[in-house]
């Protein structure tokens, strides 16, 4: 029988996985409270073993601003970091 294994959680977030792991069965993410899911909210388990397409992740939402020259600056909660983001004015 084949069974593509427990996906794991999506930084910042949840999976939930409906009866098991094993070929055709489905996981769903959510996330946590201030975040917001980047990509698909599913996967299915294929037949060659693996998760369809790429496990989402969950992003802060912004937290904090202020304006320097012409710059917005947004800090986001990234997987792994802190990521500073610069958008033009």
């Amino acid at each position: 029988m084949i069974d593509c294994g427990d996906p794991g959680p999506p930084y910042g977030g949840f999976r939930h996985i409906a009866t098991n792991t094993k070929y055709q069965s489905t996981v769903t993410y959510t996330c946590k409270p201030d975040h917001h899911l980047e990509g698909e909210d599913s996967q299915v388990c294929q037949a060659d073993g693996l998760w369809s397409g790429s496990k989402p992740v969950c992003l802060g939402n912004v937290v904090n601003y202020f304006y320097p020259v012409n710059y917005y600056y947004f800090l986001t909660n990234l997987p792994r970091d802190n990521t500073a983001v610069f958008l033009d004015n």
